[in-house]
């Protein structure tokens, strides 16, 4: 059984395979080319490529039947490979997409008293694996093992562009291993912060938004905002395919997309209403007039469907219990805001008489109670900062459930600053 589900290998730029071993072994896995010898004519190696003239969704499909057909034929792990791709000949097909597809089909395969999926690993081998994030949507999505072979290349300092001097074998494995183990840590936070204590337990924990629905469907989760028209389409894809295609054949050059930045363009702005130098009616008018031109999020695209029969502002009441409006500032934790606007919002939902959530880590004693109406105090496991004190300075209490382990959780009061010890309730001596 593999500590870690990342494969090390995958490609002679990395080095020999003595070296992959030996990284390999510090984490309790193994290079991707010793799993190839361990499953012998057990293994089906799946092609991640699309004919030129294939369409995207047929080329899933022909996927789909090839997995569902080798499985049934014996094979008892697949490998999702996409070299097939790199000369530019066949046409790049999204990993995480395939992964999904190929998990989803033999799910609803059965086989005697049992499906596929059973009686199969899936293995991923993709350059196109960029960090953390894809490699969680992988795993959630199918992936039993991962070889990520191009980052590894990059963060050895191997791609895009080879060094001047060769890198030493010591180097390569000491690489690797930090690589790793940084993946592998990054990996058990994220099923750590849903709840997750086995790698085993975490699926399809997440949605989409913005996917046509031939394309959403193949993930088999919760989309959002997308129709048979809008949104990422197989068009889309095919695009994408045969701009890479180009790219891998040396006929263009590959350059990142350089999107719009909203907020850079708001920010001096905020700043003129906070010095009085702007009203905010102003400095209203200017955001939603750039929120028509360049809409960066849903909620710059969204409006409140009007009614054909409106109502009054002045007949229209907002409160709630108390309170002046059902609105509250989510909690956030002390260290991200810092002394001036932890206490800001805190003084805010005050004025406003609405709620304001405390974050991490318990309260500033001097503003202990002071806004009893209008603070929620969060309490969550293993939290310190809480007592009888914090419970009572507040009207609201906000329970966390399934939160993550995060570290500095169980850290001395020696590792903390002044105000983070005050607000934790642990003792702090200055002199350290």
């Amino acid at each position: 059984m593999l500590q870690t589900p990342f494969l090390t290998g995958g490609h002679a730029i990395l080095g020999g395979l003595d070296e992959m071993r030996e990284a390999a072994n510090k984490h309790g896995t193994m290079p991707i080319e010793d799993l190839l010898s361990i499953f012998g004519e057990r293994m089906a190696i799946i092609d991640m490529a699309a004919a030129p003239h294939e369409a995207i969704e047929s080329a899933l499909e022909r996927i789909r039947a090839e997995a569902i057909e080798a499985v049934k034929r014996g094979a008892r792990c697949i490998l999702l490979d996409d070299s097939a791709v790199m000369d530019g000949t066949r046409h790049w097909l999204d990993p995480i997409l395939v992964t999904a597809t190929v998990d989803t089909a033999l799910r609803e395969t059965d086989h005697g008293d049992r499906n596929l999926r059973r009686l199969c690993g899936i293995v991923l081998r993709s350059g196109a694996i960029r960090d953390l994030h894809d490699v969680a949507m992988a795993v959630s999505l199918g992936a039993n093992a991962i070889n990520p072979y191009m980052l590894y290349a990059a963060g050895l300092g191997l791609a895009p562009k080879p060094p001047r001097e060769a890198i030493s074998s010591e180097a390569v494995v000491d690489g690797l291993f930090r690589i790793i183990g940084v993946l592998t840590k990054g990996l058990e936070k994220v099923t750590s912060t849903i709840g997750c204590h086995e790698l085993r337990g975490y699926g399809h924990s997440f949605s989409s938004i913005g996917l046509a629905k031939g394309i959403a469907a193949q993930f088999d989760m919760p989309s959002y905002f997308g129709s048979d028209i809008r949104g990422l389409t197989w068009t889309d894809m095919k695009a994408w395919a045969e701009e890479r295609a180009a790219d891998l054949r040396g006929e263009t050059k590959a350059m990142l997309s350089n999107p719009d930045r909203f907020y850079p363009k708001m920010w001096k702005k905020a700043e003129d209403v906070a010095h009085g130098e702007m009203s905010l009616e102003q400095y209203t008018a200017e955001l939603m007039a750039l929120e028509d031109k360049q809409p960066v999020a849903l909620r710059h695209i969204l409006r409140i469907k009007p009614s054909d029969r409106p109502v009054d502002p002045s007949e229209v009441d907002i409160t709630i219990g108390d309170h002046m409006m059902p609105a509250l500032i989510s909690a956030m934790s002390f260290g991200s805001q810092g002394e001036l606007s932890y206490k800001a919002y805190a003084e805010a939902a005050h004025r406003l008489n609405i709620i304001c959530v405390n974050g991490e880590g318990g309260e500033l004693p001097d503003i202990m109670g002071k806004y009893r109406k209008n603070r929620g105090q969060q309490v969550a496991s293993a939290r310190f900062g809480v007592n009888i004190e914090f419970l009572n300075s507040c009207d609201l209490i906000e329970i966390k459930i399934g939160p993550g382990r995060e570290a500095g959780r169980r850290r001395p009061a020696s590792g903390l600053q002044g105000d983070g010890a005050g607000r934790g309730g642990a003792p702090y001596d200055a002199g350290g």
